[in-house]
């Protein structure tokens, strides 16, 4: 919250974001990088709270997340809510989450109403918002994929790229409660394994895209290498003379 102007560090205490809980790219991950920038911000501001308006399939995935980072008590899942601009007045910051779809409307109500808005800085909504004057423009963010996504199971990969890492999110739906299981990794891409064969003593046999061995390209988001260790005449056994 440090980030936040003078001039609009007022009543930051109860905030409220309008969206479709669906699971399209684009609302998905505005709603993971809003809770977790919303479990930063309740440290440097313990009182502060968030109203979620809207509803859709994701809702479940977001109250398990949301229980994860410790915030639950301070998110309210309001649902449909008709007419807004009760909801705008009786908030003190209006954030826009959803990364690519057309919310322009809710940022223009908020604005009318004095109120900042918080948006990422994409399509309309970079030209409505003046950054530090109406509100604060943000990049969008891109460290969340959801792989997996279904009525009683969703999984959603968290992407610490300076640091090749990956959290893996499983939301299950057991005995009527959704269960968090969350799985460390470590990525690396195919030429650093490379250069640790190489430095092993090994070479580059092949490389497919799968187990069916399609062919590895740019667009390839995974690999099955096959790395061989050359063997000099030498390393061989000599046979014993009787």
């Amino acid at each position: 919250m440090s980030d936040i102007p003078a001039s609009l560090q007022t009543q930051v205490d109860h905030t409220l974001t309008f969206s479709q809980l669906k699971e399209s790219p684009p609302s998905y991950k505005g709603h993971l990088v809003l809770l977790r920038a919303f479990a930063q911000a309740k440290q440097e501001v313990p009182e502060l709270e968030l109203d979620i308006a809207g509803r859709g399939p994701m809702e479940p995935a977001l109250k398990a997340l949301a229980k994860e980072l410790g915030v639950a008590d301070s998110i309210r899942f309001l649902g449909y809510v008709s007419p807004i601009q009760e909801a705008i007045e009786g908030s003190a910051i209006v954030v826009v989450p959803s990364l690519g779809e057309g919310f322009g409307m809710v940022a223009l109500e908020s604005m009318e109403r004095a109120r900042p808005v918080i948006a990422a800085e994409i399509g309309g909504l970079g030209e409505l918002v003046k950054h530090g004057e109406t509100g604060l423009l943000v990049p969008p963010g891109e460290a969340f994929h959801v792989f997996d996504s279904g009525g009683t199971h969703w999984g959603i990969d968290e992407y610490d790229v300076a640091n090749q890492g990956l959290v893996s999110h499983h939301f299950s739906l057991v005995d009527g409660r959704w269960e968090l299981v969350s799985m460390p990794f470590r990525y690396v891409w195919p030429s650093e394994l490379d250069l640790m064969a190489e430095l092993a003593g090994m070479t580059l046999r092949e490389r497919w895209s799968g187990w069916r061995r399609e062919p590895f390209t740019s667009e390839s988001q995974k690999h099955i290498s096959v790395w061989e260790k050359r063997v000099a005449a030498d390393d061989f056994p000599r046979p014993r003379r009787s």
